[in-house]
């Protein structure tokens, strides 16, 4: 009596019909994304920045950032070149344990003389559930005062952080959504993703870098945006 042979034909077929599926879903979605950003405005920066930390008392912490913004990609040409220089300063105050105020202003200098330079009054409040929690979340109105008009925003972010070692010493995955609104202008809503790597060299310097994406206006007049940001943080 014969053993019974496995049917080796059968199986090739399902799995060349599935590696055929496969390669159609992403041709099919590698066309609609170069579609999309063939079909809406695409530009990419480079955001290098350095802050400043320290605290004033146990519950009062203080940061000056400077902040260079400078376009690299934008009309379907590679560009090096400055859009803006930005200084910020933040203050927190400790509510209780995991609950934080803070209050901040930013002035950002265009390069651009058609565009009006920035004053930024923000308001924030973050908190976590728990010293031990990796989901941070952080609620923040904003004032964004040019000399022609005053745009409102506000801005919910959740902030996932988890160790990775020994690639990192930390990575951060970010959510933000936010909506800005003028009288002058219709609403303008913005979604952002970011993943950012975080080193430790010492208690007092730390480097994080990582890009982020952001969907701009994407209910009247949708543009993408890709930054590649690293930041120096020094404590004090």
């Amino acid at each position: 009596m014969r053993p019974n042979r496995p049917k080796i034909g059968c199986h090739g077929s399902n799995l060349k019909m599935k590696f055929t599926k496969l390669l159609l879903m992403v041709i099919v979605f590698g066309a609609s994304v170069k579609f999309t950003f063939a079909q809406n405005k695409f530009t990419a920066y480079l955001m290098p920045a350095a802050t400043i930390k320290y605290a004033l008392t146990k519950k009062i912490h203080q940061s000056f950032a400077l902040e260079d913004r400078n376009f690299i990609y934008e009309n379907d040409e590679s560009d090096l070149r400055l859009k803006h220089l930005e200084l910020a300063h933040f203050t927190k105050f400790e509510l209780k344990e995991n609950h934080q105020l803070g209050f901040g202003l930013s002035y950002r200098f265009e390069s651009d003389k058609n565009h009006e330079n920035e004053l930024r009054l923000m308001q924030q409040y973050e908190w976590k559930n728990t010293a031990a929690s990796i989901i941070k979340h952080r609620v923040r109105t904003e004032e964004r005062i040019y000399t022609s008009l005053t745009k409102y925003r506000l801005r919910y972010q959740t902030k996932l952080t988890f160790p990775t070692k020994p690639f990192s010493d930390n990575l951060s995955v970010l959510n933000e959504a936010m909506v800005a609104l003028c009288s002058q202008t219709k609403p303008e809503y913005e979604e952002r993703l970011a993943i950012f790597a975080e080193w430790h060299f010492s208690k007092s310097f730390q480097l994080e870098a990582g890009p982020q994406y952001r969907l701009s206006d994407f209910t009247h007049n949708a543009s993408h945006n890709l930054f590649l940001s690293a930041v120096l943080n020094f404590e004090i």
